[in-house]
């Protein structure tokens, strides 16, 4: 990207900035004070993953459309408050530019078209909201027009795709993935936005006038963020797509802080903020520093790195297996050792093979209870040369057990990943093998599909008791 490109989006950024986080306050100072207010503006600007984005992430859109919600929410209050058409039209107008940034959300319209009306006449409520859904339409359309010309002018066609290789699904949505993963779970990296959904139900009984609108916003809205194929949403900092929802969000977080306030309990809520807002600074280093790892996370190597300022590269092993042996002076029993160094070559070697078989192990019927849920360890020693290597392409130790000609565990260690000194290194690590009640054969096999090569100096696995 050329410098004025670099210049313009940090400019923008700071604008969005001030925009949305002065809209934001103008429009949570119609129900809370201005205290509360700077404690959920606090909240969310260092206590969330905005933080990292509006840093970190300025060329994404997740600010742009924070900024743009909060001026969304703000004159949609305005209208209704006083249904004057100037406020209509630019919440309408809004509307348009937070769609032309990412067409789902239009998913935006609930908001207003489910706001509650403080009149009783049914036929009045089905007229000023048909007025609002017209307005929606004209005016979004409009400046969704901008993009179409603009398509049609570069390109010759009216419509791109730019997710061409992507889909929803909306018949398996993602939901348990994407609210509680170790790799990038909504409430595991943003666990204060905890409070402001349990907002939501505090709602029922202040400002109702927002309850179904953020309610109804929040499961569908979700429920397409959940339903995305990538559900991860690519090399990112927790939950990406969320970023946006702060701003709707802020209202019941408020109304969260109010409620202790006047429960004499202001500080356990102070409390719970700022650790929150510790938690998020601190990953955010985290991330920056390739500790939290944008990719392939679990619970083993999250808990593992907790607060860690440092991690060896040795215990990214963690995040290929998903395991962690804690014993100590277990008895060891030889399952295997290399006598002889092998070599992987790669692709352009003339003795290049995609599978080097270095053993398989018979496990008869007096032998299942001694390997079935039991633990193996390997010491590995090898060498690495090439840079080649990717998250799909590598040169990989395997571990397969068949049992009955089929694959009941198949683990994979990519050895560029865990490897320290290129030129000799030498781990060692754990696996647990799984339950199983009759004969089967454990595999041991080096895969490269990679421009790389491997000495394997050393490899020795042993049975723990």
């Amino acid at each position: 990207m050329s410098a004025p490109y670099q210049i313009a989006i940090i400019f923008a950024s700071f604008f969005y900035l001030i925009l949305g986080l002065s809209y934001l306050r103008r429009f949570l100072l119609l129900y809370i004070n201005e205290a509360k207010t700077a404690i959920v503006i606090i909240a969310i600007t260092l206590g969330t993953n905005y933080f990292y984005y509006f840093n970190f992430g300025k060329e994404l859109t997740h600010i742009y459309l924070f900024s743009l919600y909060a001026v969304y929410l703000y004159y949609i209050k305005q209208y209704f408050s006083g249904f004057k058409r100037k406020s209509l039209i630019l919440f309408s107008i809004v509307a348009g530019l937070m769609i032309l940034i990412r067409t789902s959300e239009i998913i935006a319209f609930i908001l207003p078209l489910v706001y509650k009306i403080n009149t009783n006449r049914f036929d009045e409520k089905i007229k000023i909201k048909n007025k609002v859904l017209f307005y929606l339409i004209f005016f979004s359309s409009v400046v969704f027009l901008i993009q179409i010309l603009y398509y049609k002018t570069g390109t010759g066609r009216f419509y791109i795709d730019g997710y061409y290789d992507h889909h929803f699904n909306f018949s398996h949505p993602n939901i348990v993935k994407f609210f509680f993963s170790y790799e990038r779970g909504f409430f595991v990296y943003t666990p204060i936005m905890l409070i402001a959904v349990l907002g939501i139900y505090y709602m029922r009984y202040k400002h109702q006038d927002w309850m179904f609108a953020v309610l109804l916003f929040f499961i569908f809205n979700f429920y397409i963020l959940c339903s995305w194929d990538d559900w991860k949403y690519g090399s990112t900092f927790g939950s990406r797509p969320v970023v946006q929802m702060y701003a709707i969000l802020a209202l019941p977080l408020g109304i969260v802080i109010t409620f202790f306030w006047k429960k004499k309990l202001s500080w356990i809520i102070s409390i719970i903020i700022l650790l929150a807002i510790f938690l998020n600074l601190f990953q955010t280093y985290q991330f920056n520093k390739g500790i939290i790892p944008s990719f392939g996370s679990n619970k083993t190597y999250y808990w593992h790195s907790f607060f860690a300022c440092k991690v060896n590269v040795h215990d990214k092993v963690l995040l290929e297996l998903d395991q962690k042996y804690t014993l100590k002076n277990q008895q060891h029993y030889t399952v295997f050792n290399l006598e002889n160094e092998r070599h992987i070559y790669n692709k352009k070697h003339p003795e290049y093979l995609e599978y080097y078989d270095f053993f398989n192990y018979n496990i008869d019927a007096k032998e299942v209870n001694l390997y079935s849920d039991k633990w193996l360890e390997y010491k590995l020693t090898h060498s690495y040369y090439g840079d080649s290597y990717s998250e799909w392409n590598s040169i990989n130790l395997i571990t397969e057990i068949d049992n009955n000609d089929k694959v009941i565990y198949w683990s994979r260690v990519r050895l560029p990943y865990i490897i320290d000194k290129k030129d000799r290194d030498s781990i060692t690590f754990f696996q647990k093998l799984p339950k199983f009640s009759s004969p089967s054969v454990i595999k041991v096999y080096i895969t490269n599909n990679c421009d790389d090569s491997s000495i394997i100096h050393n490899l020795k696995v042993y049975r723990l008791k």
